[in-house]
């Protein structure tokens, strides 16, 4: 296997455990300083590794049990994709396609994807992709 190549799949294997911590500063360090992390379905973009460690902890805020039970990891030279079952429970209220949504003490699971770009041995960018109208539905039901 080429080191590149090694290396990339050492970084995900770290940095899905890092996650799986809820640790912010333990993820941000695999990230790049100039870093970039965008979440479309949440419109939010954050550029920096300040503005993306803010980002990750106002996720563990909404959500504060969220895990991600990685289905499928594929990894290239300077490329990681998790493909991931994502569960989580509301903490407080949060507008997502144009509805309010309010805790009900009820866990949720969704499909994630993350790509993940990496140069220098560093995570350059973090693009997620979730199944917002499904969240939006699951949170619904009675």
């Amino acid at each position: 296997m080429p080191r590149a190549l090694q290396t990339t799949a050492r970084i995900a294997g770290a940095y899905a455990e890092a996650w799986a911590g809820r640790d912010v500063d333990q993820i941000l360090s695999f990230h790049s300083r100039q870093t970039r992390f965008e979440a479309s379905a949440l419109g939010q973009r954050a550029e920096g590794r300040a503005a993306v460690a803010e980002a990750f902890r106002q996720m563990f805020k909404l959500w504060p049990d969220l895990r991600f039970d990685v289905q499928r990891r594929h990894v290239s030279s300077g490329l990681i994709v998790f493909e991931s079952l994502a569960t989580c429970t509301l903490a407080a209220p949060f507008e997502l396609a144009g509805r309010l949504l309010r805790p009900n003490g009820r866990p949720v699971s969704i499909a994630v994807a993350d790509i993940l770009a990496v140069k220098g041995g560093r995570i350059a960018s973090k693009l997620s992709y979730f199944d917002a109208l499904g969240y939006v539905t699951a949170m619904a039901a009675p």
